[in-house]
């Protein structure tokens, strides 16, 4: 059964019945004794043809709102986890992601063989994270960083020049994507321990996901 209480009455809805929310009966709170406007606090049951209610103990409404509340807790971090992942995945595809592991060791490979006076293996990714974060905290644009990247000055011909500059485009990309993505999930981390860690339902409502937009066009 499910009981609605309005103002001054308590109404007895049936939902298992073959006529959902009929109305098995509408009862005045005052005569009732009951002093609650939580449906969750009163019990309802049939007895000898007819229809009890009560309000539910002291103790009975504590184990009525952990319950409620490790319900909502556990709501709250799936919901969390969902949003997550569907951020994520909207503008950065796994299939994407995959080909970007393999685009970073091409391009970051290119650059440290044809540079290796300017890119080493200890520096090379270092460069391009610092200026990836900044792209994705939104204190640089892509283009700036992207020329604040271009160190070598010379170069073997016009193919090693033009090829030069789709490996800092296009690993500058991949840093600022993959940096993004991690943003996301310690976001999601930081967020759910706090969600974890509440203890009221106040605390728990105030916990709320503040997913980072995706920082490039395209």
């Amino acid at each position: 059964m499910y009981i609605k209480i309005d103002d001054k009455t308590l109404k007895i809805l049936a939902i298992t019945e073959s006529v959902p929310n009929k109305s098995l009966g509408t009862t005045i709170i005052e005569d009732m004794n009951i002093t609650t406007k939580n449906p969750d606090y009163v019990v309802v049951w049939r007895e000898s043809g007819g229809i009890k209610v009560r309000e539910r103990t002291t103790e009975e409404k504590a184990k009525i709102d952990e319950q409620k509340f490790r319900q909502l807790k556990t709501k709250k971090l799936r919901i969390f986890e969902k949003e997550t992942k569907s951020h994520i995945e909207t503008s950065y595809p796994e299939i994407k992601q995959r080909s970007d592991v393999n685009d970073k060791e091409y391009w970051g490979a290119w650059l440290i063989s044809h540079f290796p006076s300017t890119y080493t293996t200890d520096n090379l990714y270092q460069k391009f994270f610092t200026s990836a974060a900044r792209v994705i905290e939104g204190t640089s644009d892509f283009q700036t960083e992207v020329e604040n990247l271009k160190e070598v000055a010379t170069f073997a011909d016009t193919d090693e020049e033009a090829k030069y500059a789709v490996a800092i485009d296009q690993l500058l990309k991949v840093s600022v994507r993959q940096g993004w993505v991690q943003a996301c999930k310690a976001e999601y981390a930081i967020k759910s321990a706090v969600a974890q860690q509440a203890t009221t339902f106040d605390e728990l409502n105030a916990v709320s996901l503040n997913l980072i937009p995706y920082p490039l066009q395209g």
